[in-house]
């Protein structure tokens, strides 16, 4: 889980992307974020919010937010809880960025008061940069409206690890007859078109038909998995896991693909070479590789 107060004189440590296996082509890789992952596709930008909450199961399938029990205080990162924010541009390099809130603030819903970087998955350099810290300073001086003493959050410099994209090769994102898998039909995500599907696992064999599974949101259309959230089918709701929402269909500014300027770069595995670049699908909707039973 991520840090949703900063203090001031603290280093924030943060971890985001487990990627392994060698980088297969890039039409194939996903940026893994959390549960969460995301199409290395060109042509297809968007942007959208990382968010954790709980959502109850409505007769004809839809979901609503159920809403925080009365004397429940919701705090900065607001409800549903704002987890990060991710962006994918057209060149198929994704981004992701974690909250940063001034704990010397009132505890109120809003947005943060500092976007940090979390991770940059870049299919056309070849590499995943990681945040390792980021450097927050905390200082007091007068108001000079009030005189009474304040105190301000500054978020300085950070430190970012570039790493070979060694990204697994992975499944389109379009429907599947796998083993161990139940298509529950197509549905509208955000304006886009969606599939779900239920996630069975040794349950398909089971003499006592369980009640909770785990269920994922993708889209082909968006080469995006929207969600990955835990089902109860007897209680009628799914909460416990990550869900994208917010989405927008735009080029994102290109500030948030760059390592800030005031960062130190660590290349652990040694500087990539820029003669190599990795290619990119560059045609929406495209599937490189037939869906195959498990």
């Amino acid at each position: 889980m991520f840090s949703s107060r900063i203090f001031g004189g603290v280093t924030l440590v943060l971890g985001l992307v487990f990627i392994s296996a060698p980088l297969a082509q890039a039409a194939d890789t996903r940026c893994d974020v959390l549960t969460i992952s995301i199409g290395a596709v060109a042509n297809n930008p968007f942007t959208a919010d990382e968010v954790q909450g709980k959502w109850e199961i409505l007769p004809d399938g839809s979901r609503k937010l159920v809403p925080l029990k009365e004397g429940e205080m919701v705090g900065p990162r607001g409800y549903p809880y704002l987890i990060s924010r991710v962006a994918r541009d057209s060149e198929g390099r994704i981004a992701v960025e974690t909250p940063a809130f001034d704990s010397t603030k009132a505890i109120e819903s809003g947005e943060p008061d500092a976007w940090l970087l979390g991770t940059i998955c870049d299919p056309v350099a070849g590499t995943v940069t990681n945040a390792l810290s980021h450097s927050i300073f905390l200082s007091s001086a007068k108001d000079p409206v009030t005189g009474k003493m304040v105190q301000t959050v500054t978020y300085g410099a950070g430190k970012a690890e570039v790493r070979p994209w060694k990204s697994r090769r992975s499944r389109d994102f379009g429907p599947c007859d796998c083993k161990f898998e139940e298509e529950l039909g197509f549905e509208q995500v955000e304006g886009v078109s969606a599939h779900r599907v239920r996630m069975l696992g040794s349950s398909a064999t089971d003499e006592v038909p369980r009640t909770e599974f785990w269920e994922q949101v993708l889209s082909e259309e968006l080469a995006v998995q929207f969600s990955n959230m835990r089902v109860d089918t007897v209680a009628h709701i799914e909460s416990g896991g990550i869900k994208l929402i917010h989405v927008k269909r735009e080029e994102p500014d290109p500030d948030r693909l760059k390592i800030p300027e005031n960062y130190t770069v660590v290349y652990p595995e040694g500087k990539p070479q820029e003669s190599a670049p990795q290619p990119v699908a560059k045609t929406l909707g495209q599937r490189p590789n037939p869906r195959v039973k498990l």
